[in-house]
């Protein structure tokens, strides 16, 4: 306990000198925390807290009241050297966090030298001071602006000041304090009569103590502030302690922790959700948090809070009816202690309230997003939720408006801190208007709402919380992932391997990291084991050249191969061992399409054959597996593509023309698609960045094959349509790399190493699909397509077309697709009709092609020009000619 100098400034409240008796508006048993501000009140100040921490930390966290002292323990307080604007000067700001640790220090050493403190024997050091705090936005000019603010002494505010890292006080190192006021409540002095003179009941202007030393307090132990520190500006308001939840129910009945801090703290453990599942969520209590991951950084967090202190009874609800019977709106502080089973104790303090959560402005669901990556990166500056558009601990606002830390347009209702509206139960109007689309159904939050369910990066999670129920003591809500009904996230599945067993329906399943099992119903949680690996790196095979079904695995050392082959039984319930074998050099496996025949590759073989791509019709293949640059045909005709550097190289029939074309992912992170002709498809290459392995089928229900890939941060799933559209982002662990495409349940189904994502109803692609890193489990990498190509189509141009268009730089491409063309002219002309420039080619009169011209526009003015295309066929059946007109825009 410390005074100051006495004095009568009036830019500070007080005189410097502890309060012994109520020196302005009385409130009778309604007062909060009335003077005397003795050693026994400050000793009911610990004591509150202490309640409040057993109470949120389920009796894990709480004060030593034994061990603790009050002191000076003869004298009524210490006394500093100066009175108390000297120690927060106003508008001084370069100077005023050395006054404070001034402050501080200057405490410490008194009290030292009077009664001989060893300070080496406590935990943490408050240094309670004469007057109110720096701490509240009142709604008139603060008359005072030399309180001293309630500040956390930290080791940087210590080495700021001092230039050293701890204050040396004897034999005691103290690297951190608390300063706080004796009260809160300006209606203890004199001139709160002339700054509540127009306030009908200045007795709900009272604030408690005990919400700001609880914030100070938790802070001491580690909970980081979840407000910006810099700006005052809020993030989760008053649903947490680190925030303005510190001031709930007027700083009487300050909030729990919010859950990510008390799990932080070690007080509880959250419940992880891996299924679709119902969930019934009791009120705030130990354990009984619902988590749901979205990839390994982001996560929600789910609590059922409940301010009632009876059923279905919140003091704000009491008052809301108070004022209805009597055209009187009663105050906080009266309801609270009329109506709650409060304690106070012989100094006037509240020092246990039943539930902390009756500060709250209403009951129900609290869903907060959870960004580990950005809690991390800001934990050590207090920086978590600085930024209030890329914040580490967001609550997920069911009236859609995100308004917590903004500034508002409500004067007297502000829900920029927080209000009903932001909890999520069946009965919040305030969710529907902003969601109209659901209205008459239970509350939903999922992509499509506002908030809605996505990841931070924009990728959707797929994450639907359904059917939220009544605001309750328990609340009853469903959990589900539209795209994984087999399940959320295993760490120990590693999917490795799929393969559809003959004349049977069932799927074989092989996956595990350490050891190998196999299940054949993805909804089934038995795995049977079979194989432990000894390598880190294996490539499994299937073979079906007997009877039996064999299962091959190849494990990879320095210069050899260990081959073990397993049995598959016929009721398909367990494998047997048949042989284990030793090879002396480092081969691969090939299958043949049916799993009959296999072939060994040496190991430079094998990395020339995974950039192979080939197309078992007509014989196409990419014969460099370093650059991608040249390219074989039926007709031995060559073309040659600046050299790409490939990463990743697969085939697929993108526009369904029965011509095979390439996609590539270079060094870049560039996706590319190439025709067989190693012509550039239009809309490639695509803008985002990507990595591999290169996936593609028909996974979306229209006849067209979709590209699956990953973003080149690896944190989205990304899928693309057969025009380089994406079509959707997914959100996924980084190391969640993508494995292979399988049908389960006749619903095209996407492996990854920890998750299956469910998509439409299987079709039969025709043996268009890529399906895995090598094209299929045989490895074949190769392609053959079960329909005809278009080159016998009757239209001599298919397509006809200039990109970009409109052009706004110095070149564009006119592209022209024909089928069984001999001669093709393109003339180009300006809107006026002069000649421009003239192309031609002459091409072999067999099948499809695309042609493409480079048009240099660097000396052509901005306007309109038109592109004429004349195509003929000499063919023997039948000599023919087409024409087309191309209209271009040059805007420069």
């Amino acid at each position: 306990m410390v005074e100051f100098q006495e004095d009568d400034k009036e830019s500070t409240t007080g005189t410097g000198k502890f309060l012994n008796s109520i020196e302005g508006i009385d409130c009778g048993v309604y007062h909060i925390d009335p003077p005397p501000h003795d050693r026994n009140y400050f000793f009911s100040q610990l004591k509150a807290v202490n309640n409040y921490f057993q109470s949120v930390s389920y009796g894990q966290f709480g004060l030593d009241l034994v061990q603790s002292s009050i002191y000076p323990s003869e004298s009524i307080s210490y006394e500093l050297s100066k009175s108390m604007s000297y120690y927060f000067p106003y508008n001084e700001e370069n100077i005023s966090e050395d006054r404070l640790v001034g402050l501080f220090k200057e405490t410490l050493e008194l009290a030292h030298s009077i009664d001989g403190i060893d300070y080496s024997d406590y935990d943490l050091i408050i240094v309670f001071h004469a007057g109110i705090g720096q701490d509240f936005s009142l709604p008139f000019l603060d008359p005072t602006p030399e309180d001293i603010p309630s500040t956390f002494v930290d080791p940087k505010m210590i080495k700021n000041s001092t230039g050293e890292n701890v204050i040396i006080i004897g034999s005691a190192m103290i690297d951190k304090g608390i300063i706080l006021p004796e009260t809160q409540n300006h209606l203890n002095y004199g001139i709160s009569n002339s700054m509540f003179a127009s306030e009908s009941d200045p007795c709900d202007y009272q604030y408690g103590l005990n919400g700001t030393l609880s914030l100070m307090v938790g802070f001491a132990v580690g909970l980081p502030p979840l407000w910006d520190i810099e700006s005052g500006e809020s993030r989760i308001g008053v649903f947490g302690l680190m925030d303005q939840g510190s001031n709930n129910g007027r700083g009487v009945v300050p909030s729990p922790p919010d859950p990510w801090s008390r799990i932080f703290a070690g007080w509880e453990t959250p419940n992880i959700i891996q299924d679709n599942s119902l969930i019934t969520l009791p009120n705030r209590s130990m354990d009984n948090i619902i988590r749901i991951d979205l990839n390994e950084s982001e996560y929600f967090l789910i609590e059922n809070r409940v301010n009632f202190f009876r059923k279905g009874v919140s003091v704000d609800s009491l008052r809301f009816k108070t004022w209805k019977e009597t055209d009187t709106y009663p105050s906080f502080i009266k309801s609270l202690k009329d109506s709650v089973n409060i304690e106070s104790d012989d100094n006037g303090v509240i020092v246990r309230i039943p539930n902390y959560d009756i500060g709250l402005p209403g009951t129900g669901l609290i869903i907060w997003h959870i960004d580990e990556n950005r809690i991390q990166s800001g934990l050590n500056d207090y920086s978590i939720n600085k930024n209030i558009n890329h914040v580490g601990i967001d609550i997920e606002e069911a009236d859609g408006a995100q308004d917590i830390g903004n500034e508002s347009f409500f004067m007297f209702n502000d829900p920029s801190s927080g209000y009903f509206g932001d909890i999520w139960f069946a009965e919040n109007k305030e969710y529907y208007r902003a969601n109209p689309q659901n209205e008459g159904i239970l509350p939903i939050f999922n992509e499509s709402t506002y908030p809605n369910t996505n990841s931070n990066n924009g990728s959707r999670s797929y994450v639907s919380i359904e059917n939220i129920g009544p605001a309750s003591d328990t609340i009853t809500f469903s959990i589900i992932n539209t795209l994984k009904p087999y399940g959320y996230s295993d760490s120990s599945a590693y999917y490795r391997a799929s393969f559809p067993l003959e004349n049977s329906e069932l799927t074989l399943i092989i996956g595990g990291l350490d050891s190998l099992w196999f299940k054949m119903n993805l909804s089934d949680d038995l795995k049977v084991e079979f194989h432990e690996l000894i390598s880190s790196n294996a490539v499994l095979g299937f073979n079906s050249s007997s009877q039996s079904f064999l299962i091959e695995v190849f494990e990879y050392f320095d210069s050899s191969v260990t081959l073990s082959v397993y049995e598959l039984s016929n009721n398909y319930e367990n494998v047997s061992l048949l042989e284990a074998t030793i090879i002396d050099s480092l081969v691969y496996p090939i299958y043949s399409s049916d799993f009959k025949e296999r072939s060994l590759l040496s190991k430079d073989q094998w990395n020339k054959h995974n950039n192979y791509v080939v197309d078992t019709n007509y014989e196409f293949k990419i014969e460099d597996y370093s650059v991608l640059s040249s390219v074989k045909i039926e007709d031995g005709e060559e073309n040659l593509l600046n050299n790409i550097y490939s990463v990743s190289i697969s085939g697929i029939d993108l526009e369904l023309d029965g011509n095979l074309d390439v996609l590539v992912i270079d060094e870049t992170g560039t996706l590319s698609a190439f025709n067989h002709q190693l012509i550039s498809l239009s809309s490639f290459p695509i803008e985002e960045k990507v990595i591999g392995p290169l996936l593609s089928k028909n996974i979306l229900g229209d006849a067209f094959p979709e590209i699956i890939v990953k973003s080149i941060d690896s944190s989205s799933i990304y899928i693309f349509d057969y025009q380089g559209k994406l079509l959707s982002s997914i959100s996924t662990d980084k190391n969640d790399e993508l494995v292979f495409l399988e049908t389960i349940d006749q619903k095209n189904c996407l492996f990854t190493r920890y998750n299956v994502y469910q998509f439409d109803s299987y079709s039969d692609s025709k043996g268009n699909q890529w399906i895995s890193l090598n094209g299929d489990q045989a490895n074949t990498r190769s392609i053959s397509l079960e329909y005809s190509s278009n080159q016998n189509n009757t239209e001599l141009v298919s397509r006809a077309y200039c990109y970009p268009n409109p052009i706004k730089f110095s070149s564009a491409k006119i592209r022209i697709e024909t089928n069984n063309a001999s001669l093709l002219e393109v003339k180009v002309y300006d809107a006026a009709g002069y000649y421009i420039k003239k192309f031609t080619k002459n091409l072999n009169d067999n099948g499809y092609r695309i042609t493409e011209w480079d048009l240099d526009t660097s000396k052509l003015e901005p306007g309109i020009y038109f592109a004429r295309l004349e195509a003929k066929s000499n063919s023997t059946n039948s000599a023919k000619s087409d024409s087309k007109v191309i209209k271009i825009a040059v805007i420069k």
